[in-house]
């Protein structure tokens, strides 16, 4: 099963976490499991900052069944 990362400023809001996890479950093929992460709102380089932190830290057989979706409205 693969992974998806979600990290978005507005991961934390339930509504509109889940409209964007359905969208993307609609459009992929096969299943995954979800783990939102939030980061500052309209904060690009916070976002930035959680996806090298989490990528580091994949292994190699791990980062082959993970995505990642990264989403800020790039204010700063």
């Amino acid at each position: 099963m693969r992974t998806l990362i979600f990290i978005a400023d507005y991961a934390s809001d339930s509504l509109a976490f889940t409209e964007a996890v359905l969208a993307i479950r609609r459009l992929s093929k096969g299943s995954f499991d979800v783990h939102p992460v939030a980061s500052r709102s309209f904060n690009t380089f916070h976002t930035g900052f959680l996806f090298d932190q989490l990528a580091r830290h994949l292994a190699r057989e791990e980062a082959r069944r993970t995505v990642f979706f990264l989403n800020t409205d790039p204010r700063t």
